[in-house]
Order: C-alpha cells, then sequence, then structure tokens
C-alpha cells in the first residue's frame, strides 16, 4: 500500500469497518484558523444537535476520533509542523482529544515522477526520523505499515 490512492481507501474501509463514519476533505473554521484535514473518521453525537455551523462545520453533529494527513515522503519539515500546530490548536479550541496520524506515500497514480520506479526510501526514512520526537502528538507511519500502526496506536 504504497500509493495515495490505496491509502486513502484503506482508511476509509478500516474506519467504516469500526462503526465510524469516514468524511473526506474537511474543511473546518475555528476560532478564525481555516484547518484543512485530508480524512477523519467520526462518530455522531447523541441528538438533539445544535444547528449547523460555518465556523465549526459538523462537530456539532460528529465527535472527531482520528484525523489523518496523507503526505508525500517528501513533505517538508514546516508543512509537518504545520499539521501538529493545527492539530494541537484544533484540539484546544473543541476540547476533546481524538488520535492523528500522517500516513506517508511513496506513488500517486495522478502525479507524474511519482510512480513505483523511483526510490524513495531516505525520504521516507527521513520523515519518520524527525517526526519520531512528537510521537506522543501525532503518530507518522509509511503507506505499508498503516495497517499495523493503526492496530498498535488505536487498537
Amino acid at each position: 500500500m504504497n500509493s495515495y490512492q490505496d491509502i486513502c481507501a484503506y482508511i476509509a474501509a478500516e474506519g467504516v469497518a469500526r462503526g465510524y463514519a469516514v468524511i473526506p476533505e474537511v474543511r473546518l473554521h475555528l476560532d478564525g484558523a481555516w484547518i484543512d484535514l485530508d480524512l477523519v473518521w467520526v462518530a455522531p453525537r447523541p441528538g438533539p444537535h445544535a444547528p449547523p455551523n460555518p465556523e465549526t462545520g459538523f462537530l456539532s453533529r460528529w465527535q472527531l476520533i482520528t484525523t489523518f494527513e496523507v503526505e508525500g515522503s517528501n513533505v517538508p519539515y514546516a508543512a509537518f509542523m504545520r499539521h501538529l500546530e493545527r492539530l494541537d490548536f484544533m484540539e484546544s479550541v473543541q476540547t476533546e482529544p481524538f488520535n492523528r496520524f500522517v500516513v506517508l506515500y511513496t506513488e500517486h497514480h495522478a502525479r507524474l515522477g511519482w510512480g513505483p520506479e523511483v526510490d524513495r526510501t531516505n525520504e521516507l526514512l527521513g520523515r519518520v526520523l524527525w517526526a519520531a520526537e512528537y510521537a506522543d502528538r501525532m503518530q507518522i507511519t509509511d503507506g505499508p505499515f498503516l495497517p499495523e500502526s493503526i492496530a498498535a496506536w488505536l487498537g
């Protein structure tokens, strides 16, 4: 499971298998800041629900369980830190903890230069190594290890 598409398909199937709704391409406006998320697992909140709110989007109806950012193995350090800071901020605003994953892909079927013929091992290892110091706040994993990472972190 090296490609962006295979990783997203796995995340969706695994979330449904665990009883969650899976929402792709989430955009939230929290406390004046826009936060974009690739995929989320959510659980329904018991009703009655507050009316939909453009600021918090679906969070009045759904509890955020897990966020997934799916990034190329060459993701810059600054982008990784931006994810971490936004998710920390998001958790502080909504006050409910949630799980966080960054999953690295080495292939993308819709991008030139992202096929299986390119060896991205060094990029991948570099990202996993510098992300290790943040493992208490976010799990970062290579796509082929996603099933084991989810099992280890979430049970």
